[in-house]
């Protein structure tokens, strides 16, 4: 079976490169469903699928798009952040 490089899982450290956020962040805001729910893939260990968390990171680059042009001023969008 051939898997395309976005299919594959993505453990923590390597998703903290790609995200820039912290392991208490990413429990946070997945218990506000805020981020994709990572997966079991043994007993003791988990994994996030690429595919989701590159389709967070793009709604989430969106929205602060959004945000920024829906303020007067950039200063403003950084008091948000």
């Amino acid at each position: 079976m051939q898997t395309s490089e976005t299919d594959r899982v993505v453990r923590f450290n390597e998703l903290r490169t790609i995200t820039g956020l912290s392991r208490s962040s990413i429990w946070r805001l997945q218990r506000n469903n805020s981020f994709p729910n990572s997966i079991r893939i043994s007993k003791r260990a988990c994994g996030w699928l690429l595919s989701d968390i590159l389709t967070w990171l793009e709604k989430t680059k969106k929205r602060s798009s959004e945000l920024l042009l829906k303020s007067n001023s950039p200063e403003q969008f950084l008091n948000k952040c």
